[in-house]
């Protein structure tokens, strides 16, 4: 249960091509990245200031996109590897 968001509607929900990954967009301004395999949250991203209606995975990994009620559309980049993802914070 994706429950870390506060306390405001998840919109959209995507996956890391290697399933490593779930990202969670919310009418809080964030994603949220999930450890697939143990539900656990594990990063908390924010750059719009509306919600975001959005989120969409590369298939070939690394970068991601989000559209907010803001106006705007965002391009994230992630490392395909966890480790080096929560290291960086992204």
């Amino acid at each position: 249960m994706l429950t870390q968001h506060t306390q405001e509607f998840v919109l959209s929900v995507a996956t890391t091509a290697d399933g490593a990954w779930i990202l969670s967009a919310s009418k809080d301004q964030s994603v949220q990245f999930w450890d697939a395999h143990t539900g656990q949250a594990q990063l908390r991203l924010k750059g719009h200031t509306a919600s975001i209606v959005a989120v969409a995975v590369s298939p070939v990994g690394g970068y991601f996109a989000t559209a907010s009620g803001d106006k705007r559309a965002r391009i994230w980049s992630y490392s395909p590897h966890k480790e080096e993802t929560l290291k960086r914070g992204l």
